[in-house]
């Protein structure tokens, strides 16, 4: 299984809380976005430019290891942003050969509703996502059973003449989902680098608190 977590050069501290089993992989800061990123995302008009820089950076980042999943032909990848806790002692091996959430917060499929706050009717283990009436939300965990699955995500991404969040087009793929339950990593309560009045982070059962 291959492990990475995306980190910035700005934010070396949070290094210690991963293990040698794990790779950084260095996130795009705000400074490095190129223009066709900027351009191409969408921003509410009372977005900050400081806070669409950061989602640019953030789409960037993944969209780059995506990319080097794919040259790579990498199997068995978990990606984690360097805000995500590990709570599960052991990583499972069931996780399938797709894409799973491994975290992040169940969110309304009319997405200006929202966090979900009803019954997720989840099991122990792998869930299926199309069958539910709500979303996950965040790319703070999740895991890339093949890297066919990976490219999948990559051309749609590419196909787009827009861009949103990247947590967003990931809700929004055509590539089919699941969550595992209870989550295997919850969110770690630090400072956002892209949205810093956040207050509200994801637990193990996919809710904010």
């Amino acid at each position: 299984m291959y492990k990475f977590f995306i980190n910035l050069d700005s934010s070396k501290e949070r290094v210690k809380y991963f293990d040698d089993s794990w790779t950084r992989w260095s996130a795009t800061s705000r400074n490095e976005v190129d223009k066709l990123t900027d351009e191409k995302m969408i921003s509410y008009h009372n977005v900050s430019r400081d806070y669409h820089l950061g989602k640019c950076g953030c789409f960037k980042s993944h969209k780059l290891l995506l990319r080097y999943i794919v040259d790579n032909k990498l199997n068995k990848v978990i990606v984690c942003e360097d805000d995500a806790e590990q709570i599960v002692h052991e990583i499972p091996d069931d996780l399938g050969d797709g894409f799973v959430y491994l975290g992040g917060y169940f969110l309304n499929k009319k997405r200006t509703d929202g966090e979900y706050k009803g019954e997720c009717g989840s099991v122990n283990g792998l869930n299926n996502l199309s069958d539910k009436n709500f979303d996950v939300c965040m790319t703070m965990s999740y895991y890339l059973g093949t890297w066919e699955v990976a490219s999948a995500l990559l051309e749609e991404i590419n196909e787009l003449k827009r861009w949103r969040a990247i947590d967003i087009l990931y809700m929004k793929s055509k590539v089919k989902k699941q969550y595992y339950y209870p989550a295997i990593f919850k969110e770690r309560p630090l400072e956002s680098t892209i949205r810093k009045n956040k207050k509200k982070f994801a637990n193990e059962k996919y809710r904010l608190n």
